[in-house]
């Protein structure tokens, strides 16, 4: 659809009779704007036809609620249309409306498993819906820095470091190695080696 500045529709779609009906709020002739000279107009008129004949979403999720549109087999029959599982074939009644030769199927929110659902009236095979789980992952949630202290001091092995990066780098780095005693050792080495050749000197005299 689109509209005004001020929000009011200049362009408005509705599927009717097996195609899809559009409907401008005024002419195209140049003394009511300049849309057919305009460069919008010419992939606008393009979309039209692309859209005229579309087959709906290549999917729905299961849980969110839309609807799609088929073409009935046999628009005189007053059977509903139906929908069967692709793996253990059970049949569902999915909400819909009909619309002379087409039939509007809203998605059914109690689907089991994922897969490719037939639809069917009077037994007849007439289209396919996609069912998918929604992979929308769930909203995380943390603890604060006193719960979790509260839950390391119930745990072995378990230290909360608390710091800006480097503090936490330094932390982690002499955990994993342990302590170094290397430059104590140098200093230990180097003040023998004082004291040695300071008792040297004095042994001598």
């Amino acid at each position: 659809m689109i509209t005004y500045s001020d929000g009011q529709p200049f362009l408005r779609s509705k599927r009717k009779d097996g195609g899809q009906l559009y409907v401008f709020s005024s002419a195209l002739s140049q003394e009511y704007g300049n849309l057919s000279k305009h460069a919008l107009f010419v992939p606008l008129i393009y979309q039209m036809i692309l859209r005229s004949n579309e087959s709906g979403p290549l999917f729905q999720l299961i849980g969110k609620e839309s609807w799609s549109s088929f073409d009935l087999p046999d628009s005189q029959s007053p059977e509903v249309v139906s929908m069967t599982a692709p793996k253990d074939s059970a049949r569902y009644i999915p909400m819909q409306r009909r619309q002379q030769k087409r039939v509007e199927v809203k998605s059914y929110e109690n689907l089991l498993e994922d897969g490719f659902y037939t639809l069917q009236q009077n037994e007849k095979e007439f289209g396919i819906l996609a069912f998918n789980f929604n992979r929308q992952e769930s909203k995380m949630s943390g603890l604060g820095a006193t719960e979790l202290k509260s839950l390391a001091n119930s745990l072995d092995f378990v230290e909360i470091i608390d710091g800006d990066i480097e503090e936490i780098r330094t932390k982690v780095e002499g955990m994993t190695k342990g302590q170094e005693f290397w430059k104590f050792a140098i200093v230990l080495a180097l003040l023998f080696i004082a004291i040695e050749i300071a008792l040297i000197k004095l042994w001598k005299r």
